[in-house]
């Protein structure tokens, strides 16, 4: 392929090593095949038929750690303490519990450092600055911030944000409430959520208030879920809390739970007794369409505590399924609640396009809510995909 390869040439044994010497008119090599090079090439090469025509060489089991030569070193780097304490790990994985057991290490492994070394700024750092870290799906990660200069230097985002802020272009139908609870989650909302606050604030007041306390809800539930250290080796108890969320903390006026979460979430769920008072209060239709998708969702979850996502899923059936589970319920509960406020046609249950497994049949079921999960499925996946 020319686009690719621009030429090729045959070299010897001892040619590709003067070459890879210096020598000649080849003295870039990449890092990686040098290392290909000296570890594998000369024991194939001695015996090339049968490397060639047999399975003799073939191993699938051996992980090679291919650290650059020296002049390759520095940057910020540093994976030579990282990979030595993975190693480590995993020798005793396999002595231990043998191959499944070291896999398992390897992979915990690999998952911790994409989640908070590939995002930018290592451990230590989301440490030392919990607020700004994001709770996410797999633990927690540090968020992006734009320097000040940085945001100076789009005068036009600048002048839309003033504008939005300062002009009253999106009006907050919440805001002003007698009710200091209503007041609090207004509050939580604007800061556990951005774009759907702006939204949702603009809702009719009493609808607004219904969907308000339907995100906090599931934020809270959210928050116990992808907490990743409170539960650590209770795996158990956090199945429990998930199940009997509804149950249990929907009903508790002076609900509090301590030590989950991060930042702002924190603060929702260490107060969520606030959130449920004002759930009390609810119009019957919206409160039970919330508890209803508060326990399903909640059984979902659970389901997934002890599962390694970090592979991603088995199959697509189980990918529109655990999609459905953390986001198709979400669209389920507000097509329950525009329908039940009287602010919505019964039709918006119906099925659309698609058609969903976990969705009634529709010849049987008219109103098997198969359009609100092909919303709900189309805003996680877009948002996996970002």
């Amino acid at each position: 392929n020319p686009e690719e390869v621009e030429a090729i040439r045959w070299l010897g044994s001892e040619e590709l090593k003067e070459a890879m010497n210096g020598k000649g008119d080849m003295p870039l090599w990449s890092p990686w095949f040098r290392i290909i090079n000296e570890r594998l090439l000369d024991v194939w090469w001695k015996d090339l038929d049968a490397a060639l025509n047999t399975d003799k060489y073939v191993d699938v089991s051996s992980i090679h750690r291919f650290d650059t030569a020296p002049e390759f070193h520095g940057g910020l780097g540093n994976a030579k303490p990282v990979l030595d304490e993975v190693a480590k790990a995993e020798a005793a994985a396999l002595k231990e519990g043998g191959e499944d057991q070291r896999r398992k290490v390897v992979l915990q492994a690999e998952h911790e450092d994409r989640i908070v070394g590939f995002v930018g700024r290592g451990k230590a750092e989301v440490a030392d600055s919990a607020g700004d870290v994001k709770q996410g799906g797999y633990g927690k990660v540090p968020t992006h911030k734009s320097s000040k200069l940085d945001q100076l230097m789009r005068p036009l985002e600048i002048v839309s944000a003033l504008r939005l802020k300062c002009t009253g272009l999106l009006e907050n139908n919440i805001k002003g409430q007698t009710d200091e609870d209503v007041e609090f989650c207004d509050d939580m909302l604007g800061k556990v959520s951005r774009s759907f606050a702006a939204v949702i604030r603009q809702l009719p007041t009493q609808l607004g208030i219904d969907i308000c306390v339907f995100y906090l809800v599931l934020r809270a539930l959210d928050t116990v879920e992808d907490d990743m250290e409170a539960y650590k080796g209770r795996e158990a108890e956090k199945q429990a809390e998930l199940i009997s969320f509804g149950e249990k903390r929907l009903s508790d006026p002076n609900c509090s739970i301590k030590g989950v979460g991060a930042a702002d979430e924190k603060t929702l769920v260490e107060n969520f007794g606030r959130v449920a008072r004002v759930f009390a209060k609810l119009p019957e239709g919206s409160r039970q369409v919330i508890k209803d998708i508060t326990d399903k969702m909640g059984a979902g979850m659970a389901e997934y505590v002890s599962a390694d996502l970090a592979q991603g899923t088995v199959d697509q059936a189980a990918y529109d399924r655990y999609c459905h589970m953390v986001a198709g319920l979400v669209g389920e509960g507000l097509t329950g609640i525009f329908i039940a406020s009287g602010m919505e046609n019964k039709d918006l249950a119906g099925q659309g396009e698609r058609v969903w497994p976990f969705c009634a049949d529709p010849h049987t079921e008219p109103a098997n809510l198969g359009l609100a999960n092909s919303m709900g499925l189309f805003l996680q996946k877009t948002n996996i995909i970002r």
